[in-house]
């Protein structure tokens, strides 16, 4: 193979991968973008969230499918679980934790 067919392959390659990896990056951040649409019409504190994607796996994160009362009163340990497997940053007052949790699942508490 010539060294410019060479070249090109490489090159054609690394965008493949590239592109790859670019869609892997972005596929939990549209899926959590479409679980706070829906969020957007829940009304209620006691009404079940839908769970939102780990950052970094693109796999749903077990234990995000919960009531606003249920992430409001999340301990510190569990918040900080639940960041870690969200690949959210887990630092600060369990307050902040549960904000930072509450705001990747789209929506607002009042604490």
């Amino acid at each position: 193979m010539p060294t410019t067919e060479l070249r090109r392959v490489v090159k054609t390659q690394g965008e493949l991968v590239t592109q790859a990896n670019l869609t892997s990056t972005l596929q939990p951040l549209v899926s959590n973008a479409q679980v706070r649409v829906v969020k957007v019409g829940v009304t209620t504190r006691d009404k079940v969230l839908s769970p939102i994607f780990s950052l970094r796996t693109g796999d749903r994160v077990d234990g995000t499918a919960i009531t606003i009362d249920e992430l409001a009163a999340l301990s510190a340990t569990r918040a900080t679980a639940l960041l870690r497997a969200a690949g959210l940053p887990t630092s600060g007052t369990v307050i902040e934790r549960r904000s930072r949790l509450a705001q990747a699942m789209g929506v607002m508490l009042a604490l």
